[in-house]
């Protein structure tokens, strides 16, 4: 919350100090759009005596802003800061110093900003949490894409009391329907067009290439799940990336290759995806592509380095701020966490992960992201550049796979 009104605050002082320096006799607004939902205050109109300029006479600044609540509120460490900040923004277009006139203009103007600005902050707020606590209330009555078309939206995220309690996250990927198990030996080529929902596709132990499941025409099956034989047991080989539109849709206990693309290719639509005890591995380009998405991940193992790219892989591509994610007891290496393309309103939890040789800076990211949070994890990064990545060999998994993939 510390750092969701440190960039509140900035917001509003660039924004409403940008204005000033072309606005003198209009009345100043605060800038709606300086930023991410989160940063954006109310444009609100000040009133005239408090917007109206200072004589412009070379005079001391003490005289200009001699408001004793501005004296009393605000210290000389935060003036000095201030007046630093106008010179060299004025050096930044000029190459004189700035004058007395204007430099107490501008901290007038800085000082009425700083008094204002709390009450605005406070205000949007308050229309976040509302916003926040009425998309919680929808997804407890109309579920899980009701919750995601209210974070689309905008202005609502991010959620981390939802992400951090397992009580109230889980249930959004509750099944609807009841479980059935369908060999998924008995169909792997071509549009699957026979999914009903509630299928569950078993897989037995070996290695599998699989064609066309899920890429149902115009339907939405509910609750459709793959499972394998377990982790090491189980490696199923993409032919090219899941493109159907479940709803609720699982993957558990086998590894999945995705031989260099998506695993999911869902960007025109929303999900909810979960898996469980699931390696996945063979990704070059994105592993997760979403229009908003609602994921649980628990004791799985993301690895980069079995693709056959110059470039190991990137986590996901979600555009929107509907991305509601929790990551519990997991694996990741060797891949681009891409933390910092995520939306403002995106809520990602990793809880007790491991992270390895992550290829970029996923904790410095983080910092610009109050929704993205790293809980009893480790994470080290990847030293050197893409050359120095290794290329692992997927028979250390399974052994002779290729001879062997039926």
């Amino acid at each position: 919350m510390q750092r969701v009104l440190f960039f509140l605050v900035l917001g509003v002082l660039i924004g409403g100090l940008a204005a000033s320096v072309f606005v003198d006799a209009r009345p100043m607004e605060l800038a709606a759009d300086a930023g991410p939902p989160e940063e954006r205050i109310a444009a609100t109109p000040l009133s005239a005596d408090a917007i109206a300029p200072p004589e412009r006479i070379a005079q001391s600044r003490a005289s200009i802003s001699g408001e004793a609540q501005a004296e009393g509120l605000i210290s000389a460490a935060l003036r000095r800061h201030a007046e630093a900040g106008l010179r060299k923004g004025w050096k930044a277009v000029r190459e004189d110093e700035i004058p007395a006139e204007d430099l107490a203009e501008g901290m007038a103007k800085f000082e009425k900003l700083v008094l204002k600005s709390p009450f605005y902050i406070g205000q949007a707020l308050a229309e976040r949490r509302t916003k926040a606590e009425a998309a919680l209330a929808r997804a407890k009555t109309g579920g899980v894409f009701s919750l995601l078309e209210g974070l689309e939206a905008g202005g609502v995220g991010p959620l981390p009391e939802l992400v951090r309690d397992p009580e109230l996250f889980e249930p959004l990927f509750q099944r609807g329907v009841g479980e059935h198990f369908r060999s998924g030996l008995e169909k792997r080529v071509g549009p699957d067009d026979k999914i009903e929902d509630g299928e569950t596709l078993t897989w037995p132990a070996g290695v599998f290439r699989i064609s066309g499941h899920l890429q149902t025409k115009g339907k939405s099956p509910r609750d459709v799940t793959i499972a394998g034989a377990g982790m090491n047991s189980t490696m199923l080989v993409l032919s090219n990336p899941i493109y159907g539109t479940p709803r609720n849709f699982t993957i558990r206990d086998c590894t999945i290759h995705t031989s260099g693309s998506y695993l999911l290719d869902f960007r025109h639509q929303a999900a909810a995806i979960r898996f469980e005890r699931t390696r996945f591995l063979g990704f070059d380009s994105v592993l997760l592509g979403t229009h908003s998405l609602a994921l649980s991940v628990i004791d799985c193992r993301i690895e980069g380095g079995y693709g056959g790219g110059t470039q190991n892989g990137r986590l996901w591509d979600v555009r929107t701020d509907a991305l509601v994610a929790r990551f519990q007891s997991c694996s990741l290496s060797l891949i681009h966490l891409d933390v910092g393309y995520l939306r403002s309103g995106a809520t990602v939890l990793f809880e007790g992960c491991s992270l390895d040789e992550i290829l970029d800076d996923p904790e410095a990211n983080a910092a610009a992201h109050p929704g993205v949070m790293f809980e009893n994890c480790t994470i080290t990064r990847h030293e050197g550049d893409w050359q120095t990545i290794p290329k692992l060999d997927l028979n250390t998994l399974f052994p002779d796979w290729k001879n062997r993939m039926e």
